[in-house]
């Protein structure tokens, strides 16, 4: 049985070694693969870091390659970080390019005229100059052999002199690929007596670094860089920009105030798009459809349903100079300058008057606004001067917090132009979201109070969504370190601001006036007794027909058509509907508004307003405490070779 043992012994062994070798042999041709995919492998790779009591850390690498193939050089891209600034690189011997990219520094080594091959040493020396932050750990945290390295290295040497003065605690190396929380257990030491930290590695793999982390004491680096200014000059901007806008504010006083008083006819002969230009300061789709009906009412033109969604229009008398400039304009946009001359009965379809008010918009637009001046002006003067300078204060205020956020997170590294790109495009989309709040607040009495509810939420959502990220971004959470300060700063700005800004548009004299009229107008149109009805109706039987323009305008068709639904009607001879016989009298009211329905959604697509085209319907890690990994430190980064 013993002898038996002793001879399975030496086989097993046999087979071990056999099994051993076949596994070198394999790694060892994965390895020569790899290397030749390459072009080239990395003998050994050399890094001292000088570290100064300015919290500078002074790298100078040493790479040794063996080119199999023709190449240029090398290349080495050190990422841009928001705790540190990179300076003074520079290559010995060589010729060498430095350019951003991709949030990296790459320095690139080699000329593209001429090749080399066999063996090969670059020196390259660069700088970190680390940013003190009050509150922060301000350690040792740094990526002493990068992770993106493209080769196996065969051997790797670091050592790290730091000042005699200093003496580090809860000293960690880690090691692996970008992310690996492994601490090295071997292979380095801390020679307190010597003020260094080495490390010596044998056959490092592809993409795998090593990483340092050591706490300091308390205040030590003297002379530091210091970015905190930027924290306290967003507060100041902050609290700056609040108060100005407060003070904006207050000084225009109070509103006018006038009480609403029950009106059955438009305040002082207003046409629809006038009434909706004075409701929210614009010349919207509503307002130019609009038109369509009060031009029928008046006896100018007939409408004539042609088809299911098509439409034509007829000329049935030329239209009052007694009516408004933008009015004519509108006239003379449905028939054309010449069509307008003709003999009535000259009729044009929605097509080819869509076309012409489509070009015809912004002049008709142009004239409406110019009507509301002087005392009748839609905004007081000082409100809309007000007005201009508060949103340039927020717009300035949102710039320069973006900029100073990059300064402080080290974006500008990446490249001046882009980090000013950010900046814009923060400050536009901003802004851009405000102004939508802001239409939505002016349109509140033209629309359904659903409608308006709804829109209300929708741009709340996206507005607390985007100050959410620019809180993320602007506080400093994204780092790691956050302000207090500017977090609390930065919520009342996004709070008060929109407020404070909507709350400048105080209206004129006149205008404040006309609008309780006006109010109590629509007001009349939502909720009209039946008795009033009868009356007004009895007085003018077209009054259904020729308060419909204002009822649409002010979104409240349906409202009106149903306060008509136990009233008899006659059809308006202006409308001319397609395949139908005669309407029942109890019923045209609503049947009619239906019509108004399909005839709105048919202006929407023949008739194409110049509005209609757009229009409002890695930086770098922390330094903070806790654990580390590979990679994650300052500096780090990659290379290969070109």
């Amino acid at each position: 049985m013993y002898s038996r043992k002793k001879r399975v012994r030496p086989v097993l062994l046999l087979i071990l070694t056999v099994v051993f070798l076949l596994s070198a042999g394999a790694a060892a041709a994965r390895t020569a693969e790899a290397a030749s995919s390459q072009g080239y492998t990395t003998d050994w790779y050399r890094v001292h870091v000088q570290v100064m009591k300015n919290y500078e850390f002074r790298f100078t690498e040493k790479i040794r390659v063996n080119f199999s193939e023709r190449r240029h050089g090398i290349y080495r891209d050190i990422p841009t970080g928001a705790n540190y600034r990179i300076r003074d690189i520079r290559v010995d011997g060589d010729a060498y390019s430095v350019k951003r990219q991709d949030g990296s520094m790459v320095v690139r080594i080699g000329s593209a005229d001429r090749y080399v091959t066999g063996k090969k040493t670059y020196t390259i020396h660069y700088t970190l100059a680390h940013i003190t932050r009050k509150g922060a750990a301000n350690d040792i945290y740094t990526d002493l052999l990068p992770t993106g390295w493209s080769t196996d290295i065969s051997s790797a040497g670091i050592t790290m002199d730091l000042p005699a003065d200093l003496t580090l605690k809860k000293v960690r190396v880690y090691t692996g690929s970008y992310g690996s929380g492994d601490s090295l257990t071997g292979g380095w030491k801390y020679e307190k007596n010597r003020h260094r930290v080495s490390v010596h590695l044998e056959n490092v793999p592809a993409k795998c670094g090593v990483t340092i982390r050591a706490e300091v004491p308390e205040g030590y680096w003297k002379g530091a860089p210091s970015i905190d200014w930027t924290n306290y000059l967003s507060t100041a901007i902050l609290a700056g920009a609040v108060l100005l806008l407060l003070l904006l504010r207050l000084r225009l006083g109070r509103r006018p105030q006038y009480a609403e008083t029950v009106e059955f006819y438009a305040p002082e002969d207003m046409n629809p798009l006038e009434v909706g230009y004075l409701v929210d300061g614009n010349v919207d789709r509503k307002d130019i459809t609009s038109m369509f009906f009060y031009l029928a009412s008046k006896g100018y033109i007939r409408i004539r349903e042609t088809g299911a969604k098509n439409f034509e229009f007829e000329k049935t008398a030329d239209i009052s100079e007694e009516e408004s400039g933008a009015a004519k304009r509108f006239y003379r946009g449905i028939f054309g300058t010449k069509g307008q001359k003709k003999e009535n009965g000259f009729t044009v379809s929605m097509k080819a008057a869509g076309d012409r008010l489509g070009k015809a918009y912004e002049a008709v637009k142009d004239m409406t606004e110019d009507s509301f001046t002087g005392e009748r002006s839609v905004y007081s003067k000082q409100s809309e001067t007000a007005g201009i300078i508060g949103m340039i204060l927020f717009v300035a205020a949102v710039f320069l917090l973006i900029l100073l956020a990059l300064l402080r997170d080290g974006a500008f590294q990446a490249g001046l132009m882009q980090g000013l790109g950010i900046c814009v495009l923060g400050t536009v989309l901003l802004t851009a979201l405000m102004l939508g709040f802001r239409k939505v607040s002016e349109y509140r009495y033209s629309r359904k109070r659903s409608s308006t509810m709804i829109r209300y939420a929708l741009w709340s959502a996206c507005y607390v969504a985007l100050g959410a990220i620019y809180i993320y971004l602007i506080g400093g959470i994204r780092t790691g370190q956050p302000d207090l300060a500017v977090i609390a700063g930065l919520c009342i700005f996004l709070i008060l601001s929109p407020l404070l800004l909507f709350s400048m548009q105080i209206r004129s004299d006149w205008s404040a006036r006309t609008q309780a009229k006006l109010k109590g107008f629509r007001n009349f149109i939502r909720d009209a007794e039946l008795a009033k009805l009868n009356e007004l109706v009895e007085e003018d039987q077209d009054y259904f027909y020729n308060i419909l323009p204002y009822a649409y305008v002010l979104g409240l068709t349906d409202r009106w058509a149903k306060r008509f639904e136990q009233i008899p009607l006659e059809k308006p001879d202006w409308y001319i509907p397609y395949g139908t016989k005669a309407y029942g009298d109890v019923y045209y009211a609503n049947m009619f508004s239906s019509r108004i329905r399909n005839f709105s959604a048919a202006a929407v697509h023949d008739v194409q307003l110049s509005s209609d085209s757009g229009g409002w319907s890695s930086l770098g890690g922390g330094f903070s405490g806790g654990g580390g990994f590979s990679g994650g430190g300052s500096g780090g980064g990659g290379g290969g070779a070109w």
